[in-house]
C-alpha cells in the first residue's frame, strides 16, 4: 500500500553496521574521540547502509567517548558529500546548525568515562557512485581533534513517476463545484524518495477540500508520500467556480528528490456558452503547377453564442508535397512539424463572431492533386474536420503572342506604336509570364507599358496570367535610320507546354529618310 512517511518513525527493519574506517594513526591529544560510527537505514526498502539507494535517508550514529579524567566538551561536525542533505538531529541534546555542505552540532559536556551517541538524519546524494561523509570533533582553539571518514557507494534508484489529471468537467456553470483528481504512479522497480504534491489555481477557482493523503488546503500541498513499485495515489481536490464567466486553469505538480519535477494543466470554462467553429481553406489558384508555390488561406470563424477557448487547428497534407511556410494573424503559433506535412495552429480565445486567419505555402507534388485536411478542436465546443483538394494541371499554360500591326511605314525621326497581345490559351494559370522585345540600331525605344506588371527597358514582367486571359504590351519606337527595321518580341512562362512558335511575333517598320525642303526662289 502507499506509505505516508512520518519523520523519525520507527524503523520497520533496522540494520546497524559498524563502519571499520581507519581512525587517526596516533592517539589524539584531546581525550574525547570517536569509538565507532554506526549507520542505520530509515526504511526497510532503502538497502544496506554501505550501498544506499540514491536519495535515501540514513541515520548516522557516531559514538563519542571521553577517556580522560576530567569533564570535556567538543563540537561535532559533519562534512556532507556533494548533493547530500542534512535533515535534522533525532537527539534533543545535540543542537545542530546546517551550513549547507557541513553541519555543526553543539554537544553536552561529557563526564570522565561518559559516552554519547547522537542520531543525525542525512539524505545521501541523488547521484550514484562512491562518496564520503566525514565526521569530526572540534575542541575550541585546538581545532579538529579527531576525524572519522565514512565511505559508501550510492546505487541507482529506478523510480519513475507519472502525473495525470484524470478527466473532469471542462465546462461548469458559474458558482458550481467540481473535483480535479491528480493521479500519481510509480512505474519503476524501486521505492520513491518522499514525494511532494502541489496544486495551484487562479482566482476563478476556490479549493474547499483535498483528500487522498494528509495535505494542507492553503496552499494545496501533500508531503512525505512514498510510493512502492507499481503503486499509485489519487489526490482529489474539491473546487468551487467563480460567479462570473471566464477561463480558469488548474495546475498540478509532483516533485521528489530523485525524479524530475512533473506538471500538468487542466483548463476549465466557467459559465460560458458553447461555441461553434467553421473552418475553411481556400487556394489562391484554381489549379497548381508542380514545383510552383500554392498558397492556401485558412479561416476559423466562431459562429456560436459564446467565446471559444483554446482553439487548435491542425492541417495535414493528405497528398504528396510539402508545406514550405505557415503563419497566422489571429490564428497564432502556426508551426510546421519536422516532416513538413503537418501544421499546428492555436489561439487562446476566439470571441463569438470573430475569425482567425492563417496562410500556408505549399510546394505542389507531381501527382494529380494537392490534398489538405484541417481539424479544429476547442475546449467548449464540438470539433470539426474539413478537406480540400486542388488539381495539379499537367498542361498548365500556353502563352501566345500576337502583334496587331504586321508592318508600318515611318519617316526618320517620327514615332510608331505597336500593340502586342499576350494571351494564355492553356487550361491552367500561367505563372511568371515575361515579355521581351529586341530591335536594331535603326530604331530607338520611346516608351513601353503593360496592362499588367511592370517593364524595365524592353523587358516586362507580367506575372500570373489566368487561363483565357489576355494582357497588352504597348511599344513605341522612333525611327533613327532609313530602311526596313524589324522588331522581334517573345514571351515565356513557367510550365510552358504549348507550341513554341506561337510564343513569338515580329513586325517591320519601313523607315524613309526625312525630306529636305529646298530654298524658295
Amino acid at each position: 500500500m502507499v506509505h505516508i512517511r512520518e519523520r523519525f518513525a520507527a524503523v520497520a527493519v533496522t540494520v546497524v553496521f559498524v563502519v571499520l574506517s581507519s581512525m587517526s594513526a596516533q592517539a589524539a591529544p584531546y581525550p574525547v574521540h570517536f569509538s565507532q560510527i554506526a549507520m542505520e537505514r530509515v526504511h526497510s526498502y532503502e538497502g544496506a547502509p554501505l550501498y544506499p539507494l540514491a536519495g535515501s535517508e540514513l541515520i548516522v550514529m557516531p559514538t563519542i567517548v571521553n577517556t580522560g579524567s576530567t569533564a570535556a566538551s567538543v563540537t561535532l561536525e559533519l562534512d556532507l558529500p556533494p548533493g547530500g542533505v542534512f535533515e535534522g538531529s533525532l537527539t534533543q541534546s545535540a543542537m545542530c546548525a546546517d551550513g549547507g555542505f557541513w553541519v555543526s552540532c553543539t554537544l553536552p559536556t561529557l563526564a570522565p568515562g561518559a559516552a554519547l551517541t547522537p542520531d543525525l538524519l542525512v539524505r545521501v546524494p541523488a547521484t550514484t557512485g562512491i562518496t564520503t561523509l566525514v565526521a569530526a570533533l572540534r575542541a575550541g582553539s585546538l581545532g579538529r581533534v579527531d576525524t572519522y571518514p565514512v565511505t559508501f557507494y550510492v546505487v541507482p534508484r529506478d523510480a519513475q513517476l507519472s502525473l495525470q489529471l484524470l478527466p473532469s468537467l471542462t465546462n461548469v456553470a458559474a458558482g458550481a463545484t467540481l473535483t480535479e483528481t491528480m493521479h500519481i504512479e510509480n512505474s519503476g522497480i524501486h521505492y520513491t524518495t518522499p514525494i511532494t504534491i502541489e496544486a495551484t489555481t487562479g482566482s476563478a477557482l476556490t479549493p474547499f477540500s483535498v483528500t487522498g493523503a494528509p495535505c494542507s488546503l492553503s496552499p494545496i500541498r501533500c508531503t512525505d508520500i512514498v510510493l512502492g513499485p507499481g503503486q499509485s495515489i489519487d489526490i482529489k481536490v474539491g473546487l468551487r467556480a467563480s460567479n462570473t464567466s471566464t477561463l480558469a486553469m488548474f495546475t498540478g505538480s509532483v516533485m521528489s528528490f530523485t525524479t524530475d519535477p512533473l506538471t500538468a494543466d487542466a483548463n476549465i470554462v466557467i459559465g460560458g456558452d458553447v461555441a461553434s467553429t467553421v473552418t475553411t481553406m481556400t487556394a489562391d489558384h484554381d489549379s497548381a503547377t508542380p514545383g510552383q508555390p500554392l498558397t492556401y488561406t485558412v479561416q476559423v470563424t466562431n459562429s456560436g453564442p459564446g467565446d471559444a477557448y483554446y482553439v487548435k487547428t491542425q492541417i495535414v497534407m493528405t497528398s504528396e508535397g510539402v508545406i514550405s511556410h505557415a503563419e497566422g494573424t489571429a490564428l497564432t503559433n502556426c508551426a510546421i512539424q519536422q516532416l513538413r506535412y503537418i501544421v499546428d495552429c492555436d489561439t487562446l480565445t476566439l470571441a463569438r463572431g470573430a475569425t482567425a486567419t492563417g496562410t500556408l505555402s505549399i510546394v505542389p507534388p507531381l501527382g494529380s492533386e494537392v490534398g489538405l485536411k484541417a481539424t479544429t478542436t476547442l475546449l467548449n465546443g464540438p470539433s470539426q474536420t474539413v478537406s480540400v483538394s486542388t488539381p495539379v494541371a499537367w498542361i498548365q499554360s500556353d502563352v501566345v503572342l500576337t502583334v496587331e500591326e504586321g508592318a508600318q511605314s515611318a519617316i526618320a525621326g517620327q514615332r510608331s506604336t505597336l500593340h502586342f497581345y499576350v494571351a494564355n490559351a492553356g487550361a491552367g494559370d500561367a505563372a511568371n509570364v515575361f515579355f521581351d522585345a529586341t530591335f536594331g540600331a535603326g530604331l530607338a525605344l520611346a516608351s513601353i507599358k503593360t496592362s499588367a506588371g511592370s517593364c524595365v527597358g524592353t523587358h516586362c514582367a507580367i506575372g500570373t496570367l489566368k487561363a483565357g486571359a489576355t494582357e497588352l504590351v504597348t511599344l513605341t519606337v522612333q525611327g533613327v535610320s532609313a530602311g526596313a527595321q524589324r522588331i522581334h518580341a517573345a514571351v515565356s512562362c513557367d510550365a510552358e507546354n504549348g507550341p513554341l512558335q506561337n510564343n513569338a511575333a515580329s513586325a517591320t517598320i519601313n523607315v524613309t529618310a526625312a525630306r529636305n525642303r529646298g530654298a524658295r526662289h
